[in-house]
């Protein structure tokens, strides 16, 4: 039987099922944990527990717009560019608003300066990679970041190194590019170039 010829990268596609199946697995058993305790009255405040569910449900849609995205990606299905005005900016704030308790839990001292700014892209692929990056880099905060912008260029910084970077990131980084959209990063900063 011949096996049709594809130009999957296996490696690119490894990446992004691992990836997102740890995320989502992680997500789904925060929902499925706080359940249970609801379920057995094992919690004392249920304003916590629904908001452990709303985080997670939070994490959850992030992951899942993230994982078709780059599964499109690299199955060669063409980004679509037809544009709309997004601004990086409203979605960091949004992102902020949407997991105080992770930021707490984790000890994240965040730092957030930002300037206005705006551009014409894909905006569901640019939201759901920076929500993606905004989450993994809270989740491996150590201490303090900061997070600013100016002119275009957004800057995620860990106080701290963090070790290796999630290797998602280099799909991120050729996706990205195609939208001319820089994404770089070292042991403990992420640029992003929006110009």
């Amino acid at each position: 039987m011949d096996v049709p010829e594809t130009n999957i990268n296996i490696h690119d596609f490894t990446k992004v099922r691992e990836f997102f199946s740890h995320n989502i697995r992680t997500a789904t058993a925060m929902v499925v944990a706080t359940a249970m305790v609801f379920k057995y009255n094992l919690c004392d405040e249920e304003e916590s527990g629904v908001d452990i569910i709303s985080e997670s449900a939070y994490f959850l849609d992030v992951y899942d717009k993230g994982m078709d995205i780059c599964f499109d990606f690299i199955l060669g299905k063409p980004i679509s560019k037809d544009f709309e005005e997004i601004s990086p900016t409203k979605i960091i704030r949004h992102f902020e608003s949407k997991i105080p308790l992770t930021i707490k839990e984790q000890g994240a001292n965040l730092e957030i300066n930002l300037d206005e700014f705006s551009l014409k892209s894909n905006a569901h692929i640019v939201k759901a990679i920076l929500e993606i990056v905004l989450c993994q880099e809270i989740r491996n905060a150590k201490g303090e970041i900061v997070i600013s912008s100016k002119n275009g260029v957004y800057s995620i910084k860990n106080h701290e190194p963090i070790g290796d970077f999630p290797e998602i990131y280099s799909i991120f980084q050729k996706l990205l590019n195609v939208l001319d959209i820089k994404l770089s990063y070292s042991n403990n900063n992420i640029i992003l170039r929006f110009l």
